[in-house]
């Protein structure tokens, strides 16, 4: 019996310990978006974030979305942009921002008694 709450302690500090990391930076995300139409023949994606460039072959795709993992390092603003390219050319670029930060401070901290 000790042993087995030993064991459940070990999972829950890996469960809590988990959770931590995963609301600090650097973090994944999943970019997302829908592959172009059959008729298009795209060839290939290219993303560029943060100073790097990904390919995404339509291959990888579902028929309903295309998607890369990206890591954001730190808190900021970020930008992603692809395109699209098929044998005939490439596409206008499409771009995404968004901010990554923490939540503000907690406000109107009280107590009540009863």
């Amino acid at each position: 019996m000790k042993l087995l709450l030993r064991g459940s302690s070990i999972l829950l500090f890996i469960i809590l310990f988990t959770v931590v990391l995963q609301a600090q930076f650097p973090a994944n995300i999943t970019f997302l978006w829908d592959p172009n139409v059959a008729t298009e023949n795209v060839t290939k994606y290219t993303i560029v974030y943060n100073g790097f460039t990904f390919t995404v072959l339509p291959v990888s795709c579902t028929m309903t979305e295309c998607s890369q993992v990206l890591v954001v390092p730190a808190q900021g603003t970020y930008t992603i942009s692809i395109t699209a390219t098929n044998i005939w050319g490439t596409s206008p670029i499409s771009t995404l921002t968004f901010s990554a930060s923490s939540p503000g401070r907690s406000g109107n901290l009280r107590i009540r008694v009863p």
